[in-house]
């Protein structure tokens, strides 16, 4: 695999990152607890504060920033 091809295989991971969907909120959340589990979360970010995430029982892991730069 080239550098060429890598890159655009990895550019729609990217375009993804910054958007909003790879943004954990309100309404994930309460999904996720429903599932009854405890889970670890990775997002970019989150819309929700990290004590109703500890509540709800979720690990909130944010991305790191450096691989939304990547593109």
């Amino acid at each position: 695999m080239t550098i060429q091809t890598t890159i655009c295989c990895i550019a729609p991971i990217i375009d993804w990152l910054r958007s909003d969907a790879a943004i954990l909120k309100g309404e994930q959340a309460q999904r996720i607890r429903d599932a009854g589990n405890k889970a670890v979360v990775f997002a970019a970010d989150k819309y929700i504060g990290q004590r109703l995430l500890t509540d709800m029982g979720i690990t909130f892991c944010q991305i790191p920033y450096e691989l939304h730069r990547l593109g």
